[in-house]
């Protein structure tokens, strides 16, 4: 009755505005026949979507209506509830936070997502494996959500992801070359000594839009390497040690994590103005303008996703990716106290406040020997080095960000067409799919496994394209923070009153600018006295 008085409305409204000044937009049809699309449209772009709505029609007895997402907000459109007609979003969210409210996000309803375990579970025509056992397990346990169902705790999964991704640091190998620089610069030391042989020859060597944070994502990555993936999820939840158990005073520990300090430290060395190492002009520029001036080769080097080559094609076909690839991010130098060789009394925080910058580099130079060899760039492991050396730093080196954790596709609980919806999940699971979505993003991931090498289109891609997909599929990624009850319920940060790293240690600013010490001090002072009511309200204590 309901959906015929909502009919009844339409039609009425319909024929009041039928007139030629002012034109009615045709009612989308809220049945079960009519999946209804909203769409988040960024840098991978909406041409895959499209695409594939047009196969998805011709073979099934579903229609889509897609509507691009704008600046229209998320949430109000998911807690509308049944108010809202959406059957599926495809856009960039976590949805930890939501699952978390429980009957709190829609009233009338336990959770305001659909399950999903059904399509996970589906084995695809012509394929072996389930689509949960094809995704790649680090995705697939990160898209896993625990409830509380029927007195007990389940997991259930509530998301699949419509992009992999990563982002970084991406570099132009032909500045490089005529810089004489052979290879990509395998820690930060070196990297620092590669901004300054870039520097010699009058060139830039990183231009950013410092109102984008992209560094964010390298720093998650050297945060990472130093402490480890558990050594960030102990971060959020409050833990000093693998062991420990999270209470108000101890818990506030966890902003003395070496990682932390040094990421920063790392950040404040390279950006900082004095060094001359990056565009002066990155605060002003939008993110626009500088890759364009990236690709058009004013810098060396660029923080962003892996979607850059995609966005190029969109926003200007004068425009060409060229020998810009994604750097495999280089290993944090301060990783060196962690490694047998390691031969002073404190750690390299300390350490670097006397040590001699030949000293320095000798630790740097062993470290770089053994990322050779974790690399395979050498045969023998180097003398000095132990198997737990070589653990560590391989380890390390395998840490990386993929945006398949925020990319996602769910269906809303109370969705009039989630039979349909869960037939396009599938079909952007499979082989078919996974190639469509390859032509159409300019060789850009789903987290599937997949035989790249035997696509169609391979030889067409670019050499960008291509060691994007090895470093995907060779990575270990480290969870973001969104995912964590501590961050989206209490801003819980390791960098914490950083605000945007481009604009706290690049600022041309004096009055701007932050020490690394600083930041770590903001995120304790700020949380001395709330870190009761964050673990509580996280549900850690």
């Amino acid at each position: 009755m309901r959906k015929l008085w909502k009919q009844v409305l339409a039609l009425t409204m319909c024929a009041a505005c039928a007139i030629p000044a002012v034109g009615c937009k045709p009612k989308v049809d809220n049945s079960s026949e009519t999946v209804e699309v909203f769409a988040y449209n960024a840098g991978y772009g909406l041409d895959w979507l499209y695409a594939a709505e047009k196969i998805f029609e011709e073979r099934t007895n579903y229609k889509m209506e897609i509507k691009e997402q704008g600046s229209d907000a998320l949430e109000p459109k998911i807690k509308a509830g049944p108010k809202t007609t959406t059957d599926l979003f495809i856009v960039g969210e976590f949805w930890e936070r939501y699952i978390n409210l429980g009957s709190k996000a829609v009233a009338g309803y336990d959770y305001c997502l659909e399950p999903l375990d059904d399509v996970y579970n589906t084995t695809l025509e012509g394929e072996e494996q389930t689509i949960g056992e094809k995704m790649w397990e680090t995705v697939n346990q990160s898209y896993e959500m625990e409830v509380y169902e029927n007195g007990e705790y389940v997991n259930h999964h509530y998301a699949m992801p419509w992009a992999a991704g990563i982002a970084g640091i991406f570099y132009n190998k032909d500045i490089y070359a005529a810089a004489e620089l052979t290879h990509e610069p395998r820690t930060t030391d070196e990297l620092m000594r590669y901004c300054e042989t870039l520097k010699n020859k009058s060139v830039t060597p990183f231009i950013y839009s410092a109102g984008d944070d992209y560094f964010s994502y390298t720093f998650n990555i050297w945060w990472a390497q130093y402490e480890t993936i558990k050594g960030v999820e102990n971060f959020f939840n409050g833990k000093v040690s693998d062991i420990a158990i999270p209470d108000p005073t101890t818990s506030l520990g966890v902003f003395d994590q070496e990682g932390i300090r040094e990421t920063l430290k790392v950040f404040e060395e390279m950006l900082h103005k004095s060094k001359g190492y990056v565009d002066p002009l990155s605060e002003s520029y939008e993110y626009t303008t500088a890759q364009a001036k990236f690709l058009n080769g004013n810098a060396a080097m660029l923080p962003t996703g892996d979607w850059l080559e995609n966005e190029m094609k969109k926003s200007s076909s004068s425009l060409k990716i060229g020998n810009i690839v994604p750097m495999k991010t280089p290993i944090i130098s301060a990783l060196s106290d962690k490694l047998s060789y390691w031969a002073e009394s404190g750690n390299f925080t300390e350490a670097s406040k006397t040590m001699s910058e030949a000293k320095r580099k000798e630790y740097d130079d062993k470290l770089c020997a053994v990322v050779d060899y974790v690399d395979g760039v050498t045969t023998e492991k180097p003398s000095f080095a132990n198997d737990k050396d070589v653990e560590i730093v391989r380890t390390a080196r395998k840490v990386n960000t993929n945006v398949a954790q925020s990319h996602t596709m769910v269906i809303p609980v109370y969705s009039t067409a989630k039979e349909g919806a869960k037939e396009f999940l599938k079909f952007m699971a499979s082989d078919e799919g996974i190639a469509l979505f390859l032509n159409k993003t300019s060789g850009s991931a789903l987290p599937y496994d997949f035989d790249l090498a035997e696509y169609d289109g391979y030889d067409s891609l670019s050499p960008f394209a291509k060691q994007k997909w090895e470093i995907l599929t060779t990575s270990d990624f480290v969870p973001p923070y969104q995912v964590f009850p501590t961050h989206y319920l209490g801003s819980f940060s390791p960098r914490y009153g950083s605000g945007l790293l481009g604009v706290t240690f690049g600022s041309q600013d004096d009055a701007v600018l932050k020490t690394a010490d600083q930041i770590v001090q903001s995120g304790k002072d700020a949380f001395r006295n709330r870190m009761d009511v964050l673990l509580k309200n996280a549900g850690l204590i």
